[in-house]
């Protein structure tokens, strides 16, 4: 029925759709904006894109080539393609030699910590079995959590995923640091002054700890040896764990490689 009292023909609207529109006059453009809302339809949603993210692509190609860019010197590197073998095969030198680096003390302290549990409940005595498990947990959180999974071996991770650019866009001192990459992974070399002074700090205390725990008597020495094994080896462990997970997911870990 039309508003105005009068059958009126069905008209089409500009949106092509149809209503039943009044022919008064003063009416009609009303009930024709009415009816073209009424009868409009939401728009209809896009399908879900599986796959990769394209936006996530682009950060890894930008990550890529501002790497590229700093290890080039400041300059923009000529454009490379995916990680060549032989920037791979650098990338799991570094993050792999630093896992055997770390693993090398396990292998001289681990026959010495065991020697209490050789020996039964006897050897170490109450107070000496609470100091054992103690410095245990207390070397397992601050140094093989804290220290290594937290931030050390995901910057190592994160350095010797730089040389995957290859010789090509890492210009002539990428070979210095292919060759070196387990050291360079470290931070030890090619990198800020912080990360330099944290490093060789690291470094010479592991020294000195794994030099002072010689000369410790027992038994003592077992005590503190096997808070070392167990931070070193939660370390060791944490880098072979994150580059695994690196390569799986195709991404570096999230973290400045502290280039200099």
């Amino acid at each position: 029925m039309a508003f105005g009292g009068s059958a009126s023909p069905l008209h089409a609207l500009p949106n092509g759709r149809g209503a039943s529109l009044s022919s008064n006059p003063s009416t009609a453009a009303s009930d024709e904006w009415t009816a073209g809302f009424v009868f409009q339809s939401s728009p209809a949603r896009a399908p879900k894109r599986r796959g990769r993210d394209p936006k996530r692509n682009q950060a890894r190609k930008s990550q890529t080539a501002l790497l590229a860019t700093k290890l080039h010197g400041g300059e923009s590197p000529p454009a490379s393609g995916p990680a060549t073998a032989l920037g791979a095969a650098a990338s799991a030198w570094g993050a792999l030699g630093v896992l055997y680096i770390l693993l090398n003390p396990v292998k001289r302290l681990l026959p010495i910590a065991l020697l209490p549990l050789k020996g039964g409940a006897a050897a170490l005595g109450p107070a000496g079995w609470c100091a054992y498990a103690g410095f245990v947990c207390f070397m397992a959180f601050f140094e093989g959590y804290k220290g290594f999974q937290c931030k050390f071996s995901p910057m190592v991770v994160a350095r010797a995923a730089t040389l995957e650019i290859g010789p090509s866009a890492g210009g002539p001192g990428w070979w210095i640091k292919a060759l070196l990459a387990p050291v360079y992974s470290m931070g030890l070399f090619h990198a800020t002054r912080k990360r330099l002074a944290t490093s060789w700090g690291m470094l010479i205390g592991i020294s000195a700890i794994v030099a002072i725990c010689k000369r410790v008597p027992q038994p003592w020495r077992s005590v503190i040896d096997g808070g070392v094994v167990v931070g070193l080896t939660w370390g060791s462990l944490s880098v072979g764990a994150i580059y695994l997970s690196s390569k799986l997911r195709g991404n570096p870990p999230p973290l400045d490689p502290q280039l200099p």
